[in-house]
């Protein structure tokens, strides 16, 4: 076993091992795993709020006012919610308890806001990539339809060909999507991609 092997080993070791401790730390103590649970939430979810509003989504007007727009703010609020739980004990004022509790909310309020920023940046890095491989798939439907490939329910075919050839799909290879023919030994039928996953070009049952 060579030193980088060791090491190897030795970390995941060390990575099971705190797995297991953290494990039974919030097995045994409900407090503390509630509080890590809220403050894992104040953390997260306002970055994921502000990620999906920025990172892009292939929706109709009411998915995204629904789910874009109304989902995310809903996810921020809750956000803003728990980091609120998270503040209460270091805002605590016995004098003026209402204080307190304001005080908590408006740095609640700055806190998920400050990382809902960090996560719109997030999703904005997203946009491109993701709006490019929306289109790749629209592109690729129509592809499909344009080349009289019908997706089925069957079990032992995925799709139809246009000349009513049974095919299952099989997977990728080097720029190809690769079906077998149903029935029909030694028969192939591919679809050529380009580097992006654009259809290309329907091969139709050859042998190989």
């Amino acid at each position: 076993m060579t030193v980088r092997d060791i090491a190897t080993a030795a970390a995941f070791g060390f990575g099971a091992s705190a797995g297991r401790d953290l494990w039974r730390w919030l097995k045994y103590d409900t407090a503390q795993a509630f509080a890590f649970a809220v403050l894992t939430g104040a953390l997260t979810l306002p970055a994921l709020a502000g990620r999906g509003l920025t990172e892009g989504h292939e929706r109709g007007l009411a998915g995204t006012v629904a789910k874009t727009i109304v989902g995310n703010v809903m996810l921020l609020g809750l956000g803003v919610v728990l980091a609120w739980a998270c503040l209460v004990l270091p805002t605590w004022n016995e004098a003026n308890p209402g204080a307190g509790f304001v005080a908590a909310f408006v740095y609640a309020v700055i806190w998920s806001v400050s990382i809902a920023l960090i996560g719109s940046v997030w999703g904005l890095f997203r946009r491109r990539r993701r709006k490019r491989a929306f289109g790749v798939a629209r592109q690729n439907r129509s592809f499909l339809v344009n080349a009289g490939i019908i997706p089925t329910k069957a079990k032992d075919a995925t799709h139809v060909g246009p000349d009513a050839e049974r095919l299952r799909l099989l997977g990728n290879d080097d720029g190809n999507v690769v079906f077998m023919v149903v029935g029909r030994r030694s028969k192939r039928a591919y679809i050529s991609m380009d580097r992006e996953g654009r259809f290309l070009e329907y091969t139709g049952p050859i042998s190989v």
